[in-house]
């Protein structure tokens, strides 16, 4: 969502809103990932998370893998080099 530069989620008119603990640990684990600053900012990590169609886990762990891999953003699709 922060990505999206939409509000957090206790603000977002969600029609089933997520449990307030659902949230706190989804910010927990994007922390603990290095996508998110305590603020709730994205990093430039987690942007970069962000762009994959990923679980941002295996996202993280993805780039742990190759750090010299590049994100080339395409109109079909993501690609991962």
């Amino acid at each position: 969502m922060t990505a999206l530069h939409l509000p957090p989620p206790a603000q977002f008119p969600f029609l089933d809103p997520p449990a307030s603990q659902a949230v706190s640990e989804g910010y927990r684990t994007l922390r603990e990932l290095g996508a998110l600053t305590a603020e709730h900012r994205l990093t430039e990590r987690g942007m970069i998370m962000a762009r994959l169609p990923l679980d941002p886990r295996i996202s993280r762990r993805r780039r742990r893998k190759r750090p010299g891999w590049r994100i080339y953003n395409s109109p079909r699709q993501y690609l991962i080099c």
